[in-house]
């Protein structure tokens, strides 16, 4: 029981298909999984040429990508999550838009919507 328990741990820190097949199909999972578990509505959109990047990159998009689900699950009442990962030529950007009945129209955008952006 605890070595399952510590397995599941690692694999949350760090999922071997991050290793694998990279961030986008990671966040991809997540997403997958978090919607499942959460019961709200999510989308992943990739813009610009899908590519790997540097492991230790992809690891820090990858638990800023936890976080960011756990936030909105926890805090933002969040109906649905938008993520979207842009890849440009010297760049790659992660950007987490909610739409949440949590957050108040002088805080947020008038509709509900709020984002958050992480750019390497």
């Amino acid at each position: 029981m605890v070595v399952k328990e510590l397995r599941d741990f690692t694999k949350a820190l760090r999922p071997p298909i991050l290793d694998d097949l990279g961030i986008v199909a990671s966040i991809r999972r997540l997403l997958l999984d978090f919607t499942e578990r959460a019961k709200i509505e999510g989308k992943l959109k990739v813009v610009g040429e899908e590519r790997r990047l540097p492991p230790d990159t992809e690891l820090c998009i990858f638990r800023i990508a936890q976080e960011a689900l756990r936030n909105a699950e926890r805090h933002a009442r969040a109906t649905r999550i938008i993520v979207t990962i842009a890849f440009a030529k010297n760049e790659a950007m992660c950007i987490f838009r909610t739409k949440s009945a949590g957050v108040p129209e002088q805080i947020g955008h008038p509709n509900g919507a709020n984002q958050a952006t992480v750019t390497e």
